[in-house]
């Protein structure tokens, strides 16, 4: 509302109805533990050498957590050149962690530097 939007939909903050239901289209492998875009990120970082990236989290996060991304990031094997361009943030806070004033502050600072880049 304060958005000044109207939607006849209903938005659920979490909904395990969907999380069961979730459909993935690809072929299931007994290695495929984790569904992600980590080989779609490692190919676009190899293709295009002007692009640079941004991954952020709060630290309290309980459903994508921090740590998952410092995992899935050291398994990209990224080159040196190619891992600079890829910039990864933690900030106090939980999955909106930008709802912590410190922590929109820092986003934003972070953000302000990276697009100045």
């Amino acid at each position: 509302s304060t958005l000044g939007c109207t939607t006849n939909r209903e938005y659920q903050l979490i909904s395990e109805d969907v999380f069961k239901n979730w459909k993935i289209d690809t072929q299931p492998h007994v290695l495929d533990l984790q569904v992600g875009a980590t080989d779609d990120l490692r190919f676009g970082i190899a293709l295009n050498r002007d692009t640079r990236y941004f991954i952020c989290h709060g630290i309290y996060d309980l459903r994508t957590p921090w740590f998952s991304t410092e995992r899935i990031t050291a398994l990209m094997r990224l080159s040196p050149e190619d891992r600079q361009r890829l910039a990864v943030r933690y900030y106090d806070g939980g999955h909106m962690f930008y709802s912590w004033k410190n922590s929109r502050s820092a986003f934003y600072n972070d953000m302000k530097k990276f697009y100045q880049h």
